[in-house]
C-alpha cells in the first residue's frame, strides 16, 4: 500500500514537472487578472462617486452594480484560461481538445450567470430608487414598483437559463412549447390581476 501511494505521488510530481513550462504564462494571466480587477474597481468606484456628486444617481448606481459581476467575470476568464493552458500546453492540441472545450462551456455558464447577476442588481437598484420616489410622490405606486421589479428579475434569470440551456446543446423546442402554453394559461387565469395592475 505504501509503495502504491508513493508511486501515485511520483506520478503526480511527474505530471506537474511535465507542465512546468506553463507556470510562467499562468502567473502572467493571474497577475493580469488581478491588475484588471483592481483597475476596474477603482475606475467604476470613482465614476460612481462622480456621477452621484453631479446628481446622476442612476448612472452612478449602474456603475456600482457593475463592479462585482465584472470583477468575478475577469477572474473566471483568467482562471479558466489558466486551467486550459495547464491541462493542454500545446496551442495546436488545445484547439481540438475536448477538455478545453468543456472548460470553455463552464466559462460561458459562469459569464451568463454574472451577466444575469448584473442585470438583477440594476433592476433592484432602480426599484429602490423608484421606491424612494414613491414615498414622496402619489404618482408612483410602491406596490407596482415592487411587483414589476420582481417580474423583471424573474424574467432575467429565466432568460439566462434559456440561453445557458441553448448553449449547452439542450433541445429548446419542447421547453419553449411548454413554457408558451404555460404562459398563455397563466395570462388567461390572471387577466383580471393584470388589468388592475396596468390600470
Amino acid at each position: 500500500s505504501g509503495a502504491q501511494t508513493l508511486s501515485a505521488w511520483e506520478h503526480v510530481l511527474a505530471y506537474f514537472e511535465s507542465r512546468s513550462d506553463t507556470f510562467v504564462p499562468i502567473l502572467v494571466i493571474l497577475a493580469s487578472a488581478l491588475v484588471l480587477n483592481l483597475v476596474q474597481a477603482f475606475v467604476l468606484h470613482r465614476w460612481s462617486n462622480r456621477m452621484k456628486f453631479k446628481g446622476f444617481r442612476w448612472t452612478g448606481g449602474v456603475a456600482r452594480c457593475m463592479s462585482a459581476p465584472l470583477g468575478w467575470t475577469i477572474w473566471i476568464l483568467a482562471i479558466s484560461i489558466a486551467v486550459q493552458v495547464f491541462l493542454v500546453p500545446d496551442p495546436q492540441e488545445r484547439l481540438d481538445s475536448p477538455v478545453v472545450h468543456r472548460v470553455a462551456q463552464v466559462r460561458i455558464g459562469f459569464i451568463l450567470f454574472f451577466g444575469g447577476w448584473f442585470l438583477a442588481r440594476v433592476i433592484r437598484y432602480l426599484e429602490r430608487l423608484l421606491g424612494e420616489m414613491a414615498q414622496s410622490s402619489e404618482k408612483i405606486d410602491l406596490t407596482i414598483v415592487r411587483a414589476l421589479g420582481n417580474f423583471l428579475v424573474i424574467g432575467v434569470w429565466l432568460l439566462v437559463l434559456l440561453i445557458a440551456l441553448q448553449t449547452y446543446g439542450v433541445n429548446m423546442t419542447a421547453i419553449i412549447t411548454v413554457g408558451g402554453a404555460g404562459g398563455f394559461a397563466l395570462t388567461f387565469a390572471f387577466q383580471d390581476v393584470f388589468k388592475n395592475l396596468f390600470g
